[in-house]
Parts: C-alpha cells; structure tokens; sequence
C-alpha cells in the first residue's frame, strides 16, 4: 500500500507458503504478477533469478528471504535493477550480513530473532516514502512516511518490546555482531544437514542450494515414527519441534538463541532414536 507507484502492479515470488499469504493479501489492492513460483514442486527450492519472468513493468519485487515452514532460504540477493526490491526477513534479520544498499524496503517481526513478539522492524529507503499513490488512502497507522516524521511514535509504542529488543541487540554485540551469528548459524545447520545427509533413517528433500540455517524441516522415513520421536525429545527438553500443519513432520528452529549445544542434544537423540528403531 505505501510503494504501489504508476504502474499499479506488483512483482512477488512465490517460494512457500508466507510467498503465498502475501500474494493473496497483495492482491486485494494491485495487480500481482508471480514471476517465480515452486508450489508444483512443494516448495523444495528457491529458483535461480535466470528463471524468473521479467519484472521491469512493476512497481517492486518483493521476497521473503527465509520460509519458515517449508525450510528454504535465499542464498543470493535478488537483482531488482531500477525496481525496489522487497524483502520479509522476519526469521533471518540479523543472522547474517548483507548489503543494505540492495533493498528498497525490509521488514521484519521480531520474535524469531530480535525480541517478543509485539514490534516490528522496518528499514525503507527514503526516497519511497515519497511516492505517488494516486487514490489509495493509506490509514495513519500503515503510512511510512508519518512514523519516519513521528519518531516511530505515530501512536503509544509496545514499549516492553522495544525494551527487550534493546537488551537482545546489546547481547549480540557482546557476542560479536552478526558476523559472529553468521558463523554460529551456519555451523549449527550444517551439523544438521550433514548428520541427515549421511543416513536414509530421517529424510530432508529441499535443495541443498536452497537449505534454510534458520529452520531445518525433515521427515522420518517412517512417519509412524514421528509422534513417538516428538514424546522422546520432550522428554529432553527438546520442545517444538512438531513440523508445521501444512507440511507436517519435523522442525528444528535453530534462530540466534538457540545455543550451539541445543543443535548438539538434538544430534546425539537422533543418533539414538535411530538406532533403537
């Protein structure tokens, strides 16, 4: 609502299921033009940009940079050229570097990495907030521009929330920056991915190319299994590790917090699991 410009369409892809929410949501105030879509496929891969539809008659492009649900994640930045480029990192803001200065707009919910839920981050480029949007009429609490003017202030702030995201950030620069949680995460789900690389007991499908560090979505080769694997690792003190409705099976979240010796616990029980069944 706040970028749409004169073309009046919008470019999206489609690489799981928040892609998916986005266009139906997108689609109720502009035109959507999906120029990449993986839901045919189950949303195993994220497609490399040479195949995707030309985008240079919209007004952005927009991604979600890590899909929670189905375990996949960008490993390239898109190249948008003269169209801003989009991107929901609610999951991976501050997992890793990147170039800001090849975005038009981020955003992203707090609670996977920056603090609880209730506050959400938004970086725009400024000369967006400036844009023509002809007849639509943005309400005062979903226009950038009057937040940027009010100090992020527009209404009463979920104060908590910006309190703890302060204490969160001081964490990570004691820790080392993003930079030392870029390293941490990708050792954590290479440790993962590795362990089921090498056996046929738990099965992983999404391109190796396209593995999130964030969420690693596998299954049991027997799903009969599934429930009792789920009760054993409770029983440890490994919780939520139930795969989401739509795709089932099993997720671990291995977000900035969760220390290195939790990926190792959830290694040592999938060892033995395996062996005793």
């Amino acid at each position: 609502m706040n970028l749409l410009g004169k073309n009046k369409k919008a470019a999206y892809t489609q690489f799981g299921i928040w892609g998916e929410m986005a266009i139906q949501e997108a689609r109720k105030y502009t035109d959507v033009k999906i120029i990449a879509d993986t839901s045919q496929t189950e949303y195993k891969s994220i497609l490399g940009q040479d195949y995707w539809l030309d985008y240079s008659d919209c007004d952005y492009l927009y991604t979600v940079d890590n899909e929670t649900i189905n375990g996949v994640e960008f490993n390239f930045t898109p190249y948008a050229d003269n169209v801003p480029l989009v991107s929901d990192m609610s999951s991976n803001l501050l997992t890793r570097e990147f170039n800001l200065n090849n975005y038009g707009l981020i955003f992203a919910s707090a609670q996977k990495n920056l603090g609880p839920a209730g506050i959400t981050v938004v970086i725009i480029r400024e000369d967006l907030l400036q844009r023509e949007r002809g007849d639509l009429a943005l309400p005062k609490m979903l226009d950038y521009q009057l937040h940027v003017e009010k100090s992020s202030m527009l209404n009463t702030p979920a104060t908590y929330s910006w309190y703890m995201l302060s204490l969160v950030l001081k964490w990570m620069k004691e820790k080392g920056g993003v930079k030392y949680f870029e390293q941490l995460n990708a050792r954590k789900s290479e440790k993962i991915y590795d362990f089921l690389d090498s056996q046929n007991f738990y099965v992983n499908n999404i391109d190796p190319s396209s593995r999130s560090r964030m969420n690693v979505v596998f299954h049991l080769q027997d799903t009969l299994l599934t429930a009792k694997f789920l009760s054993g690792a409770f029983d440890l003190g490994l919780v939520n590790l139930r795969g989401h409705r739509r795709v089932g099976g099993i997720r671990a979240s291995i977000y900035n917090a969760m220390p290195e010796a939790g990926v190792d616990l959830l290694l040592d029980y999938m060892h033995t699991f395996a062996s005793t069944h």
